[in-house]
């Protein structure tokens, strides 16, 4: 199990009013980021009573859930293939009446990568997630060097500048690192070494108020998570 994962901030509880006859609820929204704040999309987040409730973050890393009064919950997140349990548990008193909550829980992602590498000359066609012919001989040896070794596992980081809306930069760049993984499939590599995880513009390298800065910021990298 790895360690090094916590939740990041207390809940925040707001009453919404009583629910009649029903049984009280908690209306649970979250998020879930990693140690620098960006998102993380499409992770399975468990919460464990008596019973599991599982439910997937979105695209910008939120979820929402209705859990009863009354419990103790302990939370898990599946990443990478890894259950990771989080230190803290969730307990919801029973407040007689209906009551939302609002919590964040993050990843100390930094501990899980054993080494990062920028993938130079990958370019892509303008405001998509088109990968540029000229890009295709450094994936091409990207895909021969993970073929040669089978038990490395790795994610494609998809990174921009801060030009445009944050939200529209983490998307496009989850589309490219997607596109990247897609064409290293195509190679031959297996789809269950090979994670795509789009940071927008929230882990810059360099200075985005210059266009040299820029043109660093807006890069794909390979983290090694398994070698």
């Amino acid at each position: 199990m790895m360690t090094g994962y916590r939740i990041l901030a207390s809940l925040i509880i707001c009453f919404t009013g009583y629910l009649g006859s029903f049984a009280q609820d908690a209306i649970v929204y979250g998020s879930l980021s990693d140690g620098h704040g960006s998102p993380l999309s499409n992770v399975k987040v468990i919460f464990k009573n008596k019973d599991s409730i599982i439910i997937h973050t979105d695209s910008l890393g939120r979820f929402q859930l209705r859990l009863p009064q009354g419990n103790s919950y302990t939370i898990f997140a599946d990443i990478y293939g890894e259950r990771i349990k989080f230190q803290n548990v969730l307990s919801i008193n029973n407040y007689g009446k209906d009551v939302e909550l609002e919590m964040e829980l993050q990843v100390i992602m930094d501990t899980l990568y054993k080494e990062i590498l920028i993938l130079p000359d990958i370019h892509f066609e303008f405001d998509k997630a088109v990968i540029k012919p000229e890009s295709y001989p450094i994936l091409d040896s990207v895909a021969r060097w993970l073929l040669s070794n089978p038990s490395m596992v790795v994610e494609i980081a998809g990174h921009t500048d801060n030009i445009g809306p944050a939200e529209y930069n983490l998307r496009l760049s989850q589309r490219r690192a997607e596109a990247v993984r897609q064409y290293l499939i195509n190679k031959g590599v297996p789809p269950e070494r090979i994670y795509a995880r789009g940071y927008g513009e929230t882990q810059p390298i360099a200075d985005n108020s210059t266009e040299e800065g820029r043109s660093q910021n807006r890069r794909v990298e390979i983290r090694i998570i398994k070698k």
